[in-house]
Order: C-alpha cells, then structure tokens, then sequence
C-alpha cells in the first residue's frame, strides 16, 4: 500500500502528464498497470494472422516482444495511453457519394499525429 505522500506524488505526476498531453494536442489521457495476460496480445495475434499488418514486417518480427508491455520493457510498472481524435468535422464517408472525385484517406488530412508523437 502507498504511503499519503506517495499517493500525492503520483497524483501530481499524472496530473503533469495530462497536462502535457494536452497541450501536445492529445484528446484522452490514460494510465494503468501492466497485467499479465492482457486481452491485446490475442488481437495482435489475430491481426498478424489475417495479415492486416500489410507490408509492415516489423509488426510480425516483433510480435512477441510487443505481445505483453513486460516483455518490452522488464521494469513497466505503469503505461501511459494517448489517443487523438484525427477525423474531420463533418462525416467523411459523404464524400464516397461523389463518383467523379478522389478521396484523401481521413488520417492524411489533417494536422499528422506523427508530428505529435
């Protein structure tokens, strides 16, 4: 169990995250614990299995290594999670209605995430 102080620190410190992301344009913020046999590893699995990875081999050579946080890294005691909102105003799927047009996919046409992260 966390002593008062420790609690506060943590606190603090998350708080100081969230911030941060924030202000890097992060929509949601969230922290958690590793935890053995975590659903995503199954996913990952699946996904590679279906070949939905594409042309993107690392995914399939490092599967094991990013199955479980604690095989990443052996001293994870918390994972933080980002995630940002990329689509646009209005509904992009409106714009399939128009036959003579081409369509830029929704996550080129924006501000790119990977600038961010």
């Amino acid at each position: 169990m966390r002593s008062a102080g420790a609690t506060k620190n943590a606190d603090r410190l998350r708080a100081l995250i969230e911030k941060e992301a924030r202000a890097a344009g992060f929509d949601t913020v969230a922290v958690t614990k590793p935890r053995p046999g975590w659903g995503p590893a199954e996913r990952l699995a699946e996904f590679l299995r279906l070949g939905r990875h594409g042309t993107m081999e690392w995914m399939a050579e490092m599967a094991e290594r990013r199955s479980a946080p604690e095989k990443l890294w052996p001293e994870v005691r918390s994972i933080i999670v980002m995630g940002m909102n990329y689509g646009p105003k209005v509904d992009p799927q409106t714009a399939l209605k128009e036959k003579t047009r081409g369509i830029i996919s929704v996550y080129a046409q924006n501000r790119d995430y990977h600038d961010v992260i």
